[in-house]
This record gives C-alpha cells, sequence and structure tokens, in this order.
C-alpha cells in the first residue's frame, strides 16, 4: 500500500516551518479555537504550506459546550481569511489538555450532536470539500460524527518513531469506517501518516494535476516532385546580361534585386572614372614640375 506523510502545526510552533525538510505531502494547520479565538499564526502557517506545494489542512479545536453556529461561522470566517483552496477541514474533538473545560456540563450525545452539527456546517460553506473529525480512541464511539468524511486517529503507543515506521505498522481499525491517518507521534512533531498515495491524497483533496504545457507538432514538410515541364522551365531558363542597362534586358527587369545590382554597379564605374581622371591630372602637374617628365 502507498502511503503520505502530514505534519500538523499551531501557535505553538509560531516560527518558520521548514515543510519541504519534514519530508511530507500535506501540511495541516490550527485555524480557530471556540466561538471567537483564530490562531495568530495560521495564516503566515497556510501561505507556507502553500509555497510548499503540499496539500492543506486546517483544524478547529472544538468547545462543545458552547454554541455550535458560531464555532463554525469562526472556523470558516478564520479560513477564508487566509485565501488558500481547496482545504481539507478538521475538527479537533477532544477534551482540553489541562482539564475537560470545554466539555463541562455535556452529555455523549450532546457532545455528537455538535459534532455533526459543525461538520454540516464546514460542508454548507465549502461544498465539495472534506471535513475530518480527529479524536482519540477512547471517544470514537461516544462522539464521533456519523457525517464526517474520515476518522483522524491519535495514538502514541511509542514516541520518536519515523513516517517509515510507521507505515510499517498495520493499518488501525475502528467501527467507524477506515482510518484515514494515524498520528503516530508528538516528537519530534506531531506527525502522521496517511493511508493513500500522494497522487491520490491529492485528488481526494481537490487539488487538480497540473496541466502539462502543449507542444505544438510541427507538420512535416511534404515533398512535390517537379513534372518534365517544370524542369524544362527551370534548365532552359536564359540568364540576364551582365551589362545590358536596367530595364532594356526582358530578364532584367527594373526594380529587381539584379536591377539594385546594376545601380550600384554604375555607381562604382563613375567612382572609377573619376579616380582615373584625378590620377592623370596629378600626373601631368608633376611633369610639369620636372620639366616635361612624371617620375
Amino acid at each position: 500500500m502507498a502511503y503520505s506523510y502530514a505534519v500538523d502545526v499551531s501557535g505553538n510552533q509560531p516560527s518558520h516551518q521548514s515543510w519541504k525538510s519534514f519530508g511530507v505531502h500535506m501540511g495541516i494547520a490550527k485555524a480557530s479555537e471556540g466561538q471567537h479565538t483564530h490562531d495568530a499564526w495560521f495564516v503566515r502557517h497556510m501561505a507556507d504550506i502553500a509555497a510548499a506545494g503540499l496539500v492543506r489542512g486546517a483544524y478547529h479545536f472544538a468547545w462543545p459546550n458552547q454554541n455550535v453556529a458560531l464555532e463554525a461561522a469562526n472556523y470558516v470566517a478564520a479560513v477564508r481569511s487566509a485565501a488558500v483552496r481547496p482545504t481539507v477541514h478538521v475538527l479537533d474533538l477532544e477534551p482540553y489538555p489541562d482539564g475537560a473545560k470545554n466539555y463541562v456540563g455535556r452529555t455523549d450525545a450532546q457532545i455528537r450532536a455538535y459534532a455533526t452539527a459543525w461538520v454540516a456546517a464546514v460542508k454548507h460553506a465549502f461544498p465539495g470539500q472534506h471535513v475530518l473529525c480527529y479524536t482519540p480512541g477512547s471517544n470514537v464511539g461516544r462522539h464521533y460524527p456519523s457525517n464526517a468524511d474520515g476518522y483522524w486517529y491519535p495514538a502514541y503507543p511509542v514516541q520518536g518513531r519515523s513516517f517509515a515506521a510507521a507505515a510499517e505498522i498495520t493499518r488501525p481499525k475502528t467501527g467507524y469506517g477506515p482510518v484515514w491517518g494515524w498520528q503516530f507521534t508528538s516528537v519530534p512533531r506531531d506527525q502522521t501518516v496517511i493511508y493513500m498515495s500522494p497522487d491520490a491524497l491529492r485528488s481526494w483533496a481537490g487539488i487538480k494535476a497540473p496541466v502539462p504545457p502543449v507542444t505544438p507538432v510541427p507538420k512535416p514538410e511534404v515533398p512535390v516532385a517537379l513534372t518534365d515541364a517544370d524542369a524544362a522551365v527551370i534548365w532552359n531558363h536564359p540568364l540576364a546580361s551582365p551589362i545590358a542597362a536596367e530595364g532594356t534586358d526582358p530578364h532584367r527587369p527594373a526594380g529587381t534585386f539584379l536591377a539594385y545590382g546594376d545601380a550600384h554597379y554604375a555607381q562604382t564605374l563613375d567612382a572609377i572614372a573619376a579616380l582615373s581622371a584625378k590620377v592623370d591630372a596629378l600626373t601631368a602637374a608633376m611633369a610639369a614640375q620636372n620639366g616635361g617628365t612624371a617620375t
């Protein structure tokens, strides 16, 4: 099976990322959180991902105990501010790292309803683009929205694996469809193996293959055979007279290249005659000074 690789970032990695050095095919950046927060580095991260020629992804950190319509609108506004199309969208559905304050007061059914509504709203805002759900394996059975286009599974049983090592491990399975990608480590950064080839990933994400330039094919020259009559015209054509005055030889009409040459030839003869007259005059003058002898 062919694989693709991805790295995801947020404002926790504010410095410029060397995307090409990661050896990945996709970059995913945090866009928003809750009802009002935009990640301060999202626009820069998306610009860098696009400049590296990678598939673009964006994610929203969910607060299921807030207003889902406002959260979806917050995410949509953040993504549109980056002006990058198309984008793979992700709902990051997990308890808050320093405590489940974003889950407070919500049942499993309410969290699932929130996730389903968020996915639907984002799909409506970006028709034809895919929306994934990222959620821990302990939550997927309780919270995973059935209208998501794939499950992004985070689990780090062993930190620090390479992309190649992760790809060799059997693809994780759940009861909610095939795992789209497995985020297998957060060391040295969040890294994911995606279970499709790079070309398939780009096609799935809606990125059209570049149209190769059309190289014009020159038409071959078609040889035209000469008839006997054509050959006779060529061989029997009389040469123009080299001494005839312009316009007097029917084979050297006025205004042709040969006539142009004739004019310059006449000018050359006039110049030679003038120079000869000067030489004769100088010779006579020298003879007079020398008593009639030119030396």
